[in-house]
């Protein structure tokens, strides 16, 4: 959550805040976590993504299997999950930008 929050400019506080469903997040927010964590704000907004027939020509296969297991989590682990997918992006973008080490 701390993550997360500096990535978008709030606190963790405020994050969990959103979480719980203790405070509402604007419009504004709403669209700086979906990008930060790539998902659609119908997601942030609904709790849910309706993966269905609809969505096959989007889908791979791994990535259908990913959303299935992820659902199949309980509340805590889909959260762990989601933290860990924040801080994998971070740690991903880094080494994107860093300069190439020079043999």
């Amino acid at each position: 959550m701390k993550e997360l929050g500096a990535l978008v400019g709030c606190s963790e506080a405020a994050i969990s805040l959103y979480e719980l469903g203790k405070r509402e997040a604007s419009y504004e927010m709403l669209l700086k976590m979906s990008e930060v964590l790539n998902v659609d704000v119908n997601y942030l907004i609904r709790g849910n993504y309706n993966v269905s027939a609809d969505n096959s020509d989007t889908l791979t296969p791994i990535e259908f299997d990913l959303i299935n297991a992820y659902r199949a989590l309980s509340e805590e682990g889909q959260l762990y999950i989601r933290q860990q997918m924040v801080i994998a992006g971070q740690v991903y973008k880094k080494s994107c930008s860093a300069p190439a080490k020079e043999a």
